[in-house]
């Protein structure tokens, strides 16, 4: 634990003026991006209904911890929306700063009315609901997570799509096993020649590369500057060699020596009914 320092009123954004209110109390103001002093990392405040001070002395934490009234999902829900907000590639205006700290806000008082202004105190204006669409359905599409179609066993010499996700672009291959992996068009393919147990293990890509901290003041709003995503996915795939051995009756339902197959054609479904492949004996 540590004291630090932050400043705003240096950078304020045009025309940007948010309401909130707990339905007992209210407050507004024009929305300043709040920095630290000594790094110029940017901070959301997570005290809607509390004022900051310039002047205050807070203490550093590197972990949640009951001060904050934080549970672990709310503080993962409001890092995520901090990481795809502000400064995430495409999203450097300043008015992202804004849109970032309105939906931290929402996490974490989701009974709280929050709204963009015209002014302190006054009309609701719908200037933002674009990029406020887009960054919740960001951040819903991360905290789902990435989903494995996954079977019991996988045969092998043909390619699979593990993974048909838009997220997969922000996951990048660790550990791969010797597995033939290709990514394509948002899908993870995977293949092996050889039978066995294979483990596959994705990484989030970041463009954080600190850890998440939390700030307490006595006097002030208490602060957020958001971390890294620390997700890592292992999948872990079997792969069998598949033998099918056909046999011929003939009319009287009896098995032949010289009874031949050669030239038949056998299509091949999985279980649920879909044909996956046809094969020609020959």
């Amino acid at each position: 634990v540590k004291a630090v320092y932050f400043y705003y009123g240096d950078e304020l954004v045009s025309n940007m003026y948010m309401v909130r209110d707990s339905g007992i109390n209210s407050e507004s103001s024009a929305v300043y991006l709040v920095k630290r002093v000594d790094t110029k990392d940017f901070a959301y405040c997570i005290e809607p209904l509390t004022l900051l001070n310039r002047d205050s002395n807070y203490l550093e934490y590197s972990q949640n911890n009951s001060l904050f009234n934080l549970s672990s999902d709310t503080l993962k829900k409001i890092n995520t929306i901090a990481y795809y907000g502000y400064r995430y590639p495409t999203h450097e205006d300043n008015t992202w700063y804004g849109i970032t700290q309105y939906l931290i806000w929402k996490a974490i008082y989701p009974n709280y009315d929050f709204y963009f202004a015209d002014a302190r105190f006054g009309n609701k204006v719908n200037t933002y609901d674009d990029k406020v669409k887009e960054l919740e359905d960001l951040v819903n599409k991360e905290l789902e997570g990435l989903k494995i179609n996954r079977l019991v066993s996988y045969k092998t010499g043909t390619y699979y799509t593990l993974i048909d996700n838009s997220l997969l672009n922000e996951y990048e291959i660790v550990d791969s096993s010797d597995l033939d992996i290709e990514i394509k068009d948002n899908k993870l393919l995977v293949k092996s020649n050889k039978e066995g147990l294979y483990k596959i293990k994705l990484k989030h890509k970041n463009w954080r590369s600190n850890h998440y901290y939390l700030y307490d003041s006595l006097d002030a709003q208490d602060l957020f500057i958001n971390g890294y995503l620390d997700n890592e996915i292992v999948i872990a795939l079997k792969f069998n060699h598949v033998k099918l051995t056909v046999y011929k009756k003939d009319r009287d339902n009896l098995y032949g020596t010289n009874l031949t197959t050669d030239g038949a054609i056998y299509n091949l479904y999985d279980s649920s009914n879909n044909l996956v492949d046809t094969k020609t004996i020959i």
